[in-house]
């Protein structure tokens, strides 16, 4: 199930049509992909590009990033075929409401989510692309491992209890240093990563008229995944693009 009713964070992609003849894909301008922004993995003069909207505050999300990357990665991005752009979408999935008419448990899944932006975000700054990657099979492995499975679609909405186990399960990783991830959530950082995220809700929600997540795009095409086998979809749709 995908994340319905996108919810943008207020605090806090577009394509492009890449060529499928086999000649390089150039970041081309008029599609708003940017290098200073966007976290892009592969080489530049990969001949196809896939562009994914994803939120870590979306568990559908995380689980086709669980499931599908390191495949995609080894097969497609590794071989030079295929070049990714990750852009977060911050977003958190309908909550129920409760006494005060479910301000409370919106604003903790707001927080909750962007928290987790900002890890991602942070590691990338210091690690690399790498760092961005491992902080969302972290996020995902802690969820897994410290959420009953009834209750992994109401992430972000957890209380301080759980998410203290998850964002320690992930602390316990060590991609960054204390005083590392401090800087992070100070400024200037907190606020350029927040210009940065907010750009990618506007790009998602605005010039797409997006509104569910996740969103993959290959070549300038919003792939249309199985909401119940997205990552089988995904690899059969690559496999008949890459011919394996």
């Amino acid at each position: 199930m995908r994340c319905f009713h996108f919810l943008l964070i207020a605090c806090l992609a577009c394509l492009f049509v890449a060529g499928c003849s086999g000649k390089p894909a150039p970041l081309n301008p008029e599609h708003k992909v940017d290098e200073q922004q966007d976290i892009i993995i592969g080489s530049k003069d990969a001949p196809h590009e896939m562009i994914i909207y994803t939120s870590p505050g979306c568990y559908p999300c995380l689980r086709l990033f669980g499931l599908s990357h390191q495949i995609i990665k080894e097969r497609y991005v590794d071989s030079g075929n295929l070049r990714l752009v990750f852009r977060q979408v911050p977003g958190i999935v309908p909550f129920v409401k409760d006494e005060d008419g479910g301000t409370k448990i919106f604003k903790r899944g707001q927080s909750n989510s962007a928290l987790a932006a900002i890890s991602a975000r942070c590691a990338n700054h210091y690690l690399g692309d790498k760092g961005y990657t491992d902080t969302l099979y972290y996020l995902y492995a802690a969820l897994n491992e410290n959420v009953p499975g009834p209750q992994l679609q109401a992430w972000p909405h957890y209380n301080d209890t759980t998410i203290q186990k998850i964002f320690f399960a992930i602390g316990k990783k060590g991609q960054v240093s204390k005083e590392q991830y401090e800087t992070c959530l100070a400024e200037p950082m907190k606020s350029d990563t927040l210009k940065i995220l907010n750009r990618n809700a506007d790009i998602f929600s605005k010039d797409l008229g997006q509104k569910t997540l996740p969103a993959y795009y290959l070549d300038g095409k919003k792939l249309d995944l199985d909401t119940k086998l997205p990552s089988e979809e995904l690899r059969k749709i690559l496999k008949e693009t890459f011919g394996k």
